[in-house]
């Protein structure tokens, strides 16, 4: 793949800056969750080899991901609630997406791309374990069957499945009523050099509209601090990170039906 300098990288970003806002968007809460990418098959292109380019420039470590925590098997009665969840370490730090039997579930595409873009010229590296949950408010019948989760990178792609039964009848669900939010994928742990640009995922999904709340470790509130930004997606990007960001940050989502929340650690390295 040829080389492109850090100019003509950022005159790519022109290209790729509306498919990128577009994909910064929460997912909603109810099944089916399935989300897809602008059409564009020119623009997923375009942000393909965007993104491969900013790796072959910045990376210190090769590529990888490897899953550290595998859904377990589930039986739930009818009506139930049950969750699965999965982990999974890489560099660059991967994304996360669910499926059912083969069919897409509850989808993430965009991955660190802003904290590229902010740190071309600059070597990284990029390494961070994600996690994620789904979780199902009403079995039914429907929603038995083998659960995949699929980590990836753009460079490699793992996968992990767990087999979940429904049993007994189902009692009614409610359709599509309000729900408090669920955050469904997030940085559980990040590793950068010092004096580069961070983001800490965050995707949460709820109706209505869900709002995100990032806090350092003294409950301070980050959105409005210029140090910090919080992307369209959810995550926070840390601007110029140091040592005295080390430490935990918690991630809220909420909405008038109420929260739920994750925490993350960020360890920035000697370059």
């Amino acid at each position: 793949m040829q080389f492109l300098s850090p100019c003509v990288l950022l005159e790519r970003v022109l290209s790729v800056f509306t498919w990128i806002a577009l994909l910064g968007r929460p997912l909603r809460a109810s099944l089916p969750l399935v989300q897809r990418p602008p059409s564009t098959i020119h623009t997923r292109d375009e942000f393909a080899r965007l993104n491969a380019n900013l790796d072959k420039e910045q990376l210190l470590e090769k590529a990888y991901v490897r899953i550290t925590k595998k859904p377990e098997t589930v039986l739930v009665s009818g009506g139930e609630s049950f969750e699965l969840r999965c982990e999974a370490i890489g560099v660059p730090p991967p994304i996360i997406s669910w499926s059912i039997s083969g069919k897409p579930l509850l989808m993430n595409y965009d991955n660190n791309i802003i904290e590229k873009l902010h740190n071309i010229g600059h070597k990284t590296i990029q390494n961070g374990v994600t996690a994620t949950k789904l979780r199902v408010p009403c079995a039914k019948k429907r929603h038995q069957g083998v659960y995949s989760c699929h980590a990836g990178n753009a460079h490699e792609s793992v996968e992990a499945n767990a087999t979940v039964a429904v049993e007994g009848q189902s009692r009614s669900c409610s359709r599509k009523s309000p729900s408090s939010p669920i955050i469904t994928m997030w940085s559980d742990g990040r590793f950068e050099n010092s004096g580069l640009a961070v983001q800490l995922f965050c995707r949460a999904s709820g109706m209505p509209d869900t709002q995100i709340s990032w806090y350092d470790e003294e409950h301070r509130l980050l959105n409005h601090n210029s140090k910090y930004e919080v992307l369209e997606n959810g995550d926070l990007l840390i601007r110029n990170a140091q040592w005295d960001d080390m430490g935990g940050y918690s991630c809220v989502a909420s909405n008038q039906y109420g929260e739920d929340r994750v925490s993350t650690f960020f360890y920035p390295t000697e370059p």
